[in-house]
């Protein structure tokens, strides 16, 4: 299960692991309520992620993530960390060698 398999990887502090969970959360299941923020809600667990760095979420230099377990307790709410855009590119990251000038 995602959720189980994201808790060991923030658990064991494996980063390359939780930045493959994340990606491979598909494309339309990302919404953007905001301009620094883009929110998920998969396999019964949600994820949100914050630009900590650089213009939007289209092009931070850094994002920070925050999960919502599926088991809803509070102390099971958790942040995930801040990821650099070359270890966590979100479905709508824009590289900063592809903006018009």
């Amino acid at each position: 299960m995602f959720a189980d398999d994201l808790r060991t990887a923030h658990t064991s502090n494996n980063r390359p692991e939780m930045c493959r969970l994340i990606k491979s959360i598909p494309a339309g299941r990302w919404t953007y309520p905001a301009t620094h923020a883009a929110m998920t809600f998969y396999e019964g667990m949600g994820i949100a992620a914050f630009s900590a760095g650089g213009s939007n979420i289209n092009t931070y230099d850094d994002v920070s993530i925050a999960v919502f377990w599926p088991d809803g307790t509070p102390e099971r709410q958790g942040y995930l960390g801040r990821f650099s855009k070359d270890e966590l590119r979100l479905p709508n990251y824009v590289p900063p060698e592809t903006w018009s000038v």
